[in-house]
């Protein structure tokens, strides 16, 4: 087969796959336990920061709250009579009419109360904190891209935080986690143009650059491969999270040179034709 010289551009590309993801994800939890009395967010539902996503049932930290303000109350009684035992301790001193034992034992009282005031003022604002945490906060504007609880349910966060929403900071520029061969991967650099495509839009190619080229090598089943960080435009929301994107990654490009087909290098003469 032979074919005329003809000019146009000589792309080189290293291929790959991987999954689309977004930039950042966030899983929401709860740091106390309760019942889920209100959901204010959804799938697909955008969330601004500090947008109330989800509030538990806070009658046992309200209980709390008051038992911790009544104990703080009794607290300062009993500092306020240390402290005027004290006083009438030191005055009965002054005239000798008290031992130094009586009058040491009013002054270690008057600092056991005050021990005891701070220790229930330290009780009430954690009960405080608790029951500010019933109510569940977007930590930052994005996307609900999965919600794990529902009205009703029971959360018990005894010894981690359960996840109630999964956020996405914004799904309007993503980024692909790219599986390169070691055998690829010494032309793969940061600022490559990337082509790909996806399943759920065949006819389409998008773009994308190479954002990073990790060193640390991933092995599976005896094959070394690097991930390569691809930054994706997403402004139209045509891909989602989880999608399996082909890539090309383009390492060389000449523009208008001299080229043909491969096939045109190669003679295989037909078979019975000594050679």
């Amino acid at each position: 087969k032979t074919t005329a010289l003809e000019r146009g551009d000589i792309v080189q590309t290293v291929t790959a796959n991987g999954s689309l993801g977004a930039v950042q994800t966030v899983a929401v939890g709860s740091e106390v336990s309760g019942k889920i009395v209100e959901l204010f967010a959804d799938y697909n539902s955008a969330v601004t920061n500090g947008q109330v996503l989800a509030r538990l049932d806070a009658s046992t930290y309200e209980r709390e709250l008051e038992q911790a303000e009544a104990e703080l109350q009794s607290a300062k009684a009993s500092l306020k009579l240390a402290e005027a035992n004290f006083r009438r301790a030191g005055e009965l001193r002054a005239l000798e009419l008290v031992s130094q034992a009586d009058y040491d034992q009013a002054e270690a009282t008057l600092a056991q109360a005050q021990a005891s005031l701070q220790v229930r003022e330290a009780s009430l604002n954690k009960v405080r904190v608790d029951l500010e945490k019933t109510t569940i906060f977007s930590p930052m504007d994005g996307v609900v891209i999965s919600r794990a609880v529902d009205v009703g349910q029971t959360v018990a966060a005894s010894l981690n935080a359960p996840t109630l929403f999964t956020l996405a900071q914004d799904l309007r520029q993503m980024r692909i986690e790219a599986q390169i061969s070691e055998a690829d991967v010494g032309g793969v650099e940061e600022g490559q143009a990337v082509t790909f495509t996806v399943d759920a839009h065949p006819t389409r190619t998008f773009t994308g650059v190479v954002n990073q080229v990790r060193f640390a090598a991933i092995t599976n089943q005896g094959v070394v491969n690097y991930v390569a960080i691809v930054d994706v435009d997403n402004g139209d929301l045509k891909l989602r999270p989880g999608m399996t994107a082909n890539a090309s990654v383009v390492t060389a490009k000449r523009e208008n040179a001299l080229r043909l087909p491969n096939s045109a290098l190669r003679f295989r003469p037909p078979e019975g034709v000594a050679v």
